[in-house]
């Protein structure tokens, strides 16, 4: 039986999967600065030319290579979602954020890269801060709604930091002292919502 051959669209959509895959191994390993859409281009086995076609941009290139990562922590997020609920699903999403946060990739892309190339305010309001802002929210009903959004905002901001702290040089033992502070979080987490 002979092998029908790929429509044109069918190769196009096969070009573009393969420059957002080499995008999102280039900007990871070696951030938006130091990677050129002609170093893309080439992994991917074809000229600017189709990059510029399917993105416009290094930027929009970029974007949805960020956003493809933020889709998979907020997919991640949502799988814990749907387990328990209270305290013990709470320590579940830091597990699930520390997963992505410990990933070199991640955070190169998402907290150090995109925050100054696609601003700041773009993370603040992403699916993935949203959906950690409600569920922290939800756990603290006796408070007035403006203290339990600060909270919210306060520990999305520290859970963020903590996955930057771990792409900062120098740190031999950080990965050691992640799982630690993970350890304490998640105890800290079950005994406030037990």
């Amino acid at each position: 039986m002979a092998v029908k051959p790929r429509t044109q669209q069918q190769r196009r959509d096969a070009t573009r999967s393969t420059v957002l895959e080499n995008a999102c191994a280039l900007f990871g390993t070696r951030g938006y600065q130091a990677t050129s859409l002609e170093e893309i281009a080439e992994i991917s086995g074809t000229t600017i030319r189709p990059i510029y076609h399917y993105y416009s941009s290094k930027k929009n290139l970029f974007q949805a290579v960020t956003e493809r990562m933020e889709t998979q922590l907020f997919e991640a997020l949502q799988q814990v979602q749907s387990g328990q609920n209270g305290a013990e699903s709470l320590a579940d999403y830091w597990e699930a954020f520390m997963q992505f946060g410990r990933d070199p990739a991640f955070r190169q892309i998402v907290l150090v890269d995109a925050p100054v190339i696609l601003g700041r305010e773009r993370w603040a309001h992403s699916p993935v801060v949203r959906q950690a802002i409600e569920v922290l929210v939800s756990l603290l009903p006796h408070l007035q709604p403006e203290t339990r959004l600060l909270i919210a905002r306060m520990a999305v901001a520290a859970l963020t930091e903590a996955a930057m702290s771990l792409s900062e040089p120098g740190h031999v033992g950080k990965e050691k002292a992640f799982d630690e502070i993970s350890t304490i979080i998640r105890a800290g987490l079950m005994q406030f919502g037990g």
